[in-house]
């Protein structure tokens, strides 16, 4: 709003024109819960442009977790998985299969200390991991 010099009520006006970040939108669906009051009307319904709104708590509409399936996806892409990467996928699918990719290509780089991660070794240097 700032930024773009809106007042309160350009904001609900043109709430149907503005480009919202999928954080907000997020937030006017409910996937954070509901806020004390209720959300704004009709900001929010202007802003989400037909997405679900729910009024009720997040997990209410979410379907089963398969355990067994995504340990057997793991499996099949990987080789193998720990319960660790079980919960991981379920929770972060696209985060843990770049993960995955990143360490098949790689390696473990847990063993590496930060200093050498995140800047090179000079020339010469020796370090123990």
């Amino acid at each position: 709003m700032v930024s773009n010099n809106l007042t309160y009520q350009d904001t609900i006006d043109k709430a149907d024109q503005l480009d919202f970040p999928s954080s907000v939108l997020e937030f006017f669906e409910g996937l954070m819960g509901q806020p004390y009051g209720g959300f704004p009307e009709p900001l929010r319904t202007k802003a989400l442009r037909g997405r679900r709104k729910m009024d009720k708590r997040p997990g209410l509409y979410l379907e089963p977790m398969d355990f067994d399936g995504i340990r057997t996806k793991l499996k099949e892409l990987f080789g193998g998985c720990s319960e660790t990467d079980v919960s991981s996928y379920a929770m972060y699918p696209k985060v843990f299969e770049e993960y995955k990719k990143f360490t098949q290509k790689f390696g473990d780089l847990s063993v590496l200390p930060t200093k050498y991660f995140l800047n090179r070794p000079q020339i010469g240097e020796e370090f123990n991991s």
